[in-house]
């Protein structure tokens, strides 16, 4: 993987995440590139390669963009002390991004929970959106051991055509697939 830091650094919160998954064998995009963009706090590309897009302004306010739906990060409020760290904060752009490149290379014969009965643009622009949420948070707990509670996720997600799911019981479906997709039961990843 190659990190382009012409326009600004990883946080060392990034590059300690990148560092971890990378030992665990999880794939990684080909390169992160940090770019001037007050829109988006990242931006996942397959476009000239896998790219992954962080903006230089992703700290200012780390979940200001994630208080809507289908965005789970920082939709709860922080109660504990553990909760207003900065490491989940400062990873979580990259994390979610890394979803969404994960998220297109799930094995295809394996059910996509956060998908539900999406057929529509928009449904399919939520699920997509859910299922990186809920990957992001996989990647920070398999990096950093960072449980749902300290990231503020709700604790359940409406899903199309399927109802409220557990957002845990999302979690763990999504670490066993990936663990298959991958293999990756033998680095300690799987259902929990």
């Amino acid at each position: 993987m190659h990190v382009h830091e012409k326009a600004g650094p990883l946080s060392s919160a990034e590059e300690a995440l990148l560092r971890r998954l990378n030992a665990k064998m999880i794939p990684l995009p080909d390169t992160v590139r940090i770019r001037k963009d007050s829109v988006h706090y990242g931006v996942y590309s397959p476009l000239d390669g896998e790219i992954i897009f962080l903006s230089t302004d992703r700290f200012r306010a780390p979940d200001s963009l994630s208080r809507t739906v289908p965005y789970l990060f920082g939709r709860t409020e922080a109660s504990t002390p553990k909760t207003t760290t900065a490491l989940p904060r400062h990873t979580h752009t990259l994390a979610h991004e890394i979803g969404h490149y994960l998220g297109a290379r799930l094995a295809a014969n394996e059910p996509r929970p956060a998908w539900g009965t999406a057929r529509s643009v928009n449904d399919a622009r939520r699920a997509h959106e859910i299922e990186a949420e809920i990957i992001a948070a996989i990647l920070q707990r398999e990096a950093f051991e960072t449980r749902l509670s300290m990231l503020g996720y709700p604790p359940s997600v409406l899903i199309q055509g399927v109802g409220r799911r557990g957002t845990r019981a999302l979690m763990q479906e999504y670490r066993g697939i990936i663990a298959d997709t991958w293999r990756l039961r033998s680095m300690g990843m799987g259902p929990s």
